[in-house]
């Protein structure tokens, strides 16, 4: 466990996951803490939690390159072989190129590096995030409704087959265990990727202005309670992919 943890803080995306967790986890220690009568300790943690939130925006300041490399390679997505995938991957990557930009620019303003106010930045840049977190939730609610359509046709077409074939060939069996191995795998990554989507856009919607849906009711509590489970999900999903 150590050497893997030492794998991923080694890495720029791994060790940027660890902060996102460790600010949020904060958040949530500082609601907690508030309610017990404890807030001078929840005021320490909350100072960590905006530390590292502090940290983070100055990391994103070097992810626009990665960004674009990503938006040149996919291109409009005429390989993309599903509509719905390729349109929800093309809003996506629209969202992330105009995220950054403003993001930068409503720091440097922050930081009195450029001139000019940064609220209505900041504010469309929360809009370009919660654009793009809708558009992820459609694409895997999409792809989980077709792996479950997938599923039920092999397993309708091993019972139909079980009918006519008493003895089937042991290649074909190892065939279709790996099928279906593959399958729950894959629902089970988009399934902690939606349940992750939806607590990040819980979160931002409640940093819109005042007015839209639930914006500035949530408590700081229920915010490190949602970006701790977000960032669990997006660690899980990164400690597979250096597993596999």
């Amino acid at each position: 466990m150590a050497d893997r943890l030492a794998s991923v803080l080694e890495t720029y995306r791994g060790r940027e996951k660890i902060m996102r967790l460790l600010q949020y986890a904060s958040f949530l220690a500082s609601g907690g803490l508030q309610k017990v009568s404890c807030e001078a300790t929840g005021k320490k943690f909350r100072i960590f939690a905006e530390a590292m939130s502090e940290c983070r925006t100055v990391l994103r300041l070097f992810d626009d390159a990665a960004m674009i490399s990503f938006a040149r390679s996919y291109g409009t997505g005429k390989e993309e072989s599903d509509k719905i995938v390729r349109w929800t991957n093309l809003f996506d990557i629209f969202c992330g190129l105009t995220f950054y930009p403003l993001e930068h620019i409503a720091w440097a303003r922050d930081k009195k590096i450029l001139q000019g106010k940064s609220a209505k930045l900041w504010d469309l840049g929360l809009y370009c995030w919660i654009g793009s977190l809708t558009a992820c939730i459609l694409r895997d609610l999409w792809l989980l409704k077709k792996l479950q359509q997938q599923e039920r046709k092999a397993t309708s077409k091993s019972h139909s087959d079980d009918g006519r074939i008493l003895r089937e060939s042991e290649e074909s069996d190892n065939s279709a265990v790996t099928g279906h191995k593959q399958i729950k795998y894959l629902q089970r990554q988009l399934i902690i990727s939606v349940i992750g989507f939806t607590a990040d856009l819980t979160m931002a919607i409640n940093w819109a202005p005042p007015g839209i849906l639930w914006s500035q009711k949530l408590s700081i509590g229920t915010v490190g309670f949602l970006g701790t489970i977000s960032s669990l999900c997006e660690l899980y999903k990164y400690f597979n992919r250096i597993i596999s």
